[in-house]
């Protein structure tokens, strides 16, 4: 009886984490002696044959009874059950590991997770070494290992959930999906942005003696008993995971959890985030683990801003790709086959500071494909305002002037537009808060500084006067020296700290290092946490950290209470003031030392650790709810620097504080890349460099004529030597980096479409090579050229004094040079020479390419009056293009209810090209004309035909362009320009390049 209650006691105690459905320590202790009485009289008693029992005799025999009968118990039919009992002994811990095969009945099962639990209360390490049990359990097949339990779920005939819990809990509660198959207990914080889908079956269809095979949709799954490991191939056999055998799944003795793949030789990574260097992350160490990485090395630095575990591995070999999600808001780090080993195979390594191991392998066989199911997981890009991909100008310098920043601002657009060069936005950094405190001037978000912006109402209704959306910079981090800091703490929406008391900073260094060099607002950063100990009664709880100016605390966006607290005073400091746009800067509270900090998480707690990476999106979302709430039918335009995996729901995103140099220049094409891949569209770097010295003139023009093609196209600037980096700032070149900003502009109503199609589909805007042109291995590691859509690769001159650019173009296909005209086949290596005006530009066969024909000066409005479309005929064999050009107002949420139009291009090549127009929904285009731009460089078409009807050619160009409806061709270019009205209808357009013989006619 002693000896009972003493195991009684010990249960309790190391039983404390062991999940709720999970037997109690003292019914475990109790059936242990009960099955041992019934079994054995002498054990649990004094009889004198008990000296003569081993106490590892006694332990087994123990487990050996309590199988029995939680079997009996459970059950009531324990004959009935085929059961394979051997109980080993681990000679180093002395613990018992029972490996059960069930067959037929699986309410057997629980017996082995009794006694897992059992082992795993004593053990420090756990590790899936081998299968005990394998069974369905509704959608689910539950893997039973002597480490974690191991769920499989089939979410769509190309996508399977893979987790491994060593909790036992199975928790639902996620942020970062919008796809499930499942109850989520976050599934009202989502609301409509969470769709619920019915998993797919999965079936068991063999049950060997060394591993078990399963099936669903277009997937298999092969597990292997001892050592396990779980494989998943494709319909064709290909292989999309594999588990290095035995040591896959673990959890250290730190509570950290890894996971070991193999890797194969041909192996290329892609995506994974935001991150620095090649586009090919195959060899690389990657740190998902969002720091403010101000001047960050655009090669080598690691971590940037972003957690967005979700990667691509294409097989160089079989051309063949296959995708993975880790489904985590822990820090994590991937190893992605850089590190050798003796003893296992080339192989990855994920490894996260906690959570579960929650994997969604996702099926190809196209880089695209995967893709678009990554967004499906996570989230398609939003539909911003056409005012988004516009030139957004910004730079500190005008918000940090002593005084009259407003009117400053002003003169920069009336500049701007007196320079010819278009505008339609202006990110206002936070200047604009500085407020004069104890502690100096310091940045205090929520206020104005009335000398800088005295009529914060007049200067954005100056600015809307003028076309421009302006977007006030919005922090998450209060200073301790905030004025407001009182009314924060009460309203309890800051994270809280550990132990629920004060927090010291560590020292309170701002955002400048421990060394005391000074932050981005020019102070030291280094302040005494005893100089705010008149604060500590104000925020007790609140935990401190390193903030811009001095030490800090910071909101909790996992709080209902904070998130509506930040949007009424996001409502009434900003919103209110008369924009409907927000940037979300400073977002990766990567500051708090603590990592055991507390935070609401919807009301169970949890820590910062776990949900830092998450904040981010959080704030953004809430934006959005806000200025919904100003506005319903407004389109939110939030900007957003830091951001985890669904950040492109909510945000257009940038790189963060890049440094001015030729290098980054060259290396944030494969960040942007990258990002696309990982399935945010709206991505870009700070045209110019943001930190630094100013850039050159050669520089700064060959930044704009690339950044001319990024998602996001904004020159901001914190230069180092007190100059501003503006369009105009070296005279030299000005008209061309002006030529350049107008090229953008007639560019949008394609890159208008590509949004749409980033909304839809999930693709990115800007494509790396390997993505659009799977099938040439030559371009795997390509990051200087890429493909803005189907339409235009792109090869800007990126090096230094160059005088010619040299471009490997795709195999299998033709490409045509824009400027000129000149055909170039594929698969081979071209130089061309280049001046400072040379912007490379090239479409492949099959591009279609709108372009406005009239120059665009601004993006307000509906869009254009007339189009030129540019057609690339594919060749015949190849199948026809498509093309959607996507039209609405540009400004509001009316195409959610169907007022917009898609007007579908289709194109066949051959002898007589035919272009096929196909128009739906019912948005009011403004187009009156249209003119088709027909690449046939071969020779002048034998007629046009529209609607069956040939229609004349004119032979002299003003007079064919004063025409309504005519054909003239250009044998400069080697173009058949075909010009119609638009009425809104459907058409189509036949151009007839057949041979014929005009002597012999």
């Amino acid at each position: 009886m002693l000896q009972r209650e003493q195991r009684q006691r010990l249960g309790v105690e190391r039983g404390r984490d062991r999940p709720a459905d999970y037997p109690a320590a003292k019914d475990i202790g109790d059936e242990c002696d009960v099955a041992e009485s019934r079994e054995n009289p002498n054990v649990g008693g004094t009889s004198r044959l008990r000296g003569n029992v081993t106490r590892r005799e006694r332990h087994r025999r123990r487990c050996h009874h309590l199988l029995i009968a939680r079997v009996r118990a459970l059950c009531r039919r324990g004959t009935r059950h085929v059961l394979a009992l051997r109980t080993a002994i681990d000679d180093n811990a002395r613990q018992p590991v029972e490996h059960v095969t069930v067959t037929r009945h699986r309410c057997c099962v629980p017996c082995v997770a009794l006694c897992r639990d059992r082992r795993r209360s004593r053990r420090a390490m756990l590790i899936a070494r081998a299968l005990q049990a394998v069974y369905t359990d509704g959608p689910w097949i539950r893997l039973l290992t002597n480490g974690p339990e191991i769920r499989l779920l089939l979410l769509t005939p190309e996508v399977l959930r893979i987790r491994a819990s060593f909790d036992g809990a199975f928790e639902e509660a996620s942020y970062s999906l919008v796809t499930t198959a499942w109850e989520d207990r976050l599934d009202p914080v989502l609301g409509e942005e969470r769709t619920r889908v019915d998993p797919l079956p999965l079936t068991i269809d063999a049950d060997e003696d060394d591993h078990v095979l399963i099936s669903g949709g277009r997937l298999t799954v092969r597990v292997d008993r001892n050592p396990f490991a779980i494989t998943v191939t494709d319909q064709d056999g290909q292989v999309l995971h594999r588990d290095v055998p035995g040591i896959a799944w673990q959890q250290d003795t730190n509570k950290r959890v890894l996971h070991y793949a193999v890797a194969g030789e041909h192996d290329a990574f892609y995506g994974f985030g935001e991150s620095t260097g090649s586009l090919d992350k195959s060899r690389r160490a990657l740190t998902l683990s969002p720091k403010d990485a101000l001047g960050f090395d655009p090669e080598n630095s690691d971590p940037l801003y972003k957690h967005i575990p979700a990667g691509i591995r294409l097989d160089r070999a079989t051309r063949r790709a296959s995708g993975m999600f880790w489904h985590t808001t822990w820090a994590l780090d991937l190893d992605l086959a850089r590190e050798h080993s003796n003893y296992w195979p080339r192989r990855t390594r994920m490894r996260a500071d906690g959570g579960d191991l929650d994997l969604f392998v996702i099926a190809g066989p196209s880089i695209r494909d995967v893709v678009r199911r990554i967004t499906m997981l996570t989230g398609r890009s939003a539909m911003l305002p056409r005012q988004a991909l516009g030139y957004l100008a910004s730079s500190m310098f005008y918000a940090e002037l002593d005084r009259d920043c407003d009117q400053a601002l002003l003169n920069f657009i009336d500049t701007a537009r007196s320079e010819g060069i278009p505008v339609d936005g202006f990110q206002l950094s936070s200047g604009y808060t500085t407020q004069d405190t104890a502690d100096g001037p310091k940045r205090c978000v929520f206020t104005w500084n009335d000398d800088r912006f005295p009529d914060p109402e007049g200067f954005f209704a100056s600015m809307r006067e003028r076309g421009i959306v302006v977007s006030p910079n919005v922090k998450p981090g209060i200073l301790d020296v905030h004025p407001r800091l009182s009314e924060f703490a009460s309203a309890g929406v800051l994270v809280r700290t550990a132990e629920g008391t004060q927090s010291d900073a560590g020292g309170a260094n701002g955002p400048a290092g421990a060394d005391g060099s000074a932050g981005p607002d020019g102070s030291s950063g280094i302040d005494n946490a005893a100089n705010h100990a008149a604060d500590a009664d104000v925020a007790p709880d609140a935990e401190r950290g390193m903030w811009w100016g001095g030490p800090g605390r910071f909101v909790d966006f996992t709080s209902p209470a904070a998130r509506e607290a930040w949007a009424t005073w996001l409502q009434e400091a900003v919103l209110d003031k008369g924009t409907l746009s927000v940037w979300n800067d400073n977002c990766e509270y990567d500051s708090i030392v603590d990592q055991d900090a507390r935070v609401d998480f919807e009301g169970h707690g949890a820590t910062i650790g776990r949900l830092r990476t998450v904040m981010a999106n959080l704030m953004c979302a809430t934006t959005h709810d806000a200025i919904r709430a100003v506005d319903p039918d407004a389109r939110p335009f939030v900007v957003c620097r830091a951001g985890h995996a669904g950040i492109q729901r909510y945000a257009q995103t940038w790189a963060g504080d890049n440094f001015t140099s030729w290098r980054s220049l060259q290396h944030n094409i494969a960040t942007i890349l990258g990002m696309g891949l990982s399935g945010v569209a709206h991505h870009g770097c700070d045209i110019g460099g943001f930190a630094g010295p100013r850039p050159g003139p050669e520089l700064l023009l060959r930044w704009v004529q690339h950044g001319i093609f990024q998602p996001r196209f904004s020159i901001h600037s914190v230069n180092s030597d007190n100059t501003v980096t503006e369009p105009w700032m070296h005279p030299s070149v000005a008209p061309l980096v002006r030529e350049a900003i107008l090229l953008r502009y007639r560019l949008t109503p394609y890159l208008y479409s590509l949004m749409r199609r980033a909304y839809v589909e999930g693709l990115p805007l800007m494509e790396p090579m390997v993505s659009a042109f799977q099938q040439d291995p030559a371009l795997d590691t390509t990051s200087s050229e890429f493909m803005l859509g189907d339409a235009l690769l792109v090869a800007t001159v990126l090096e230094e004094g160059a005088r010619t650019r040299t471009v490997r173009l795709p195999a299998g296909r033709r490409f045509h040079e824009l400027d000129t005209g000149r055909v170039h086949e594929g698969g081979q290596e071209i130089t061309l020479d280049v001046d400072l005006s040379s912007i490379p530009l090239f479409l492949p066969d099959g591009a279609i390419l709108p372009i406005a024909a009239e120059q665009p000066m601004s993006l307000t409005g509906a869009g254009p009056e007339s189009l030129r479309i540019l057609c690339a005929p594919p060749a015949a064999a190849d199948g026809p293009a498509e093309f959607v050009l996507y039209e609405d107002d540009g400004a509001t949420r009316a195409y959610e209810r169907g007022d917009l139009r898609e007007s579908t291009i289709t194109v066949n090549g051959g002898d007589r090209i035919e272009i096929t127009l196909t128009r739906s929904g019912s948005f009011r285009s403004p187009l009156s004309h249209v003119q088709w731009e027909v690449i046939c460089p071969s020779s002048a078409p034998y007629w046009v035909q529209i609607d069956g009807e040939r229609i004349d050619q004119e032979l002299h160009r003003p007079r064919f362009d004063a025409a309504r409806r005519a054909w003239h061709y250009d044998p400069e270019l080697g173009r058949a320009l075909v010009r119609m009205p638009d009425d809104g209808a459907d058409h189509r357009i036949v151009v007839s390049v057949e041979p014929f013989d005009m002597i012999g006619m």
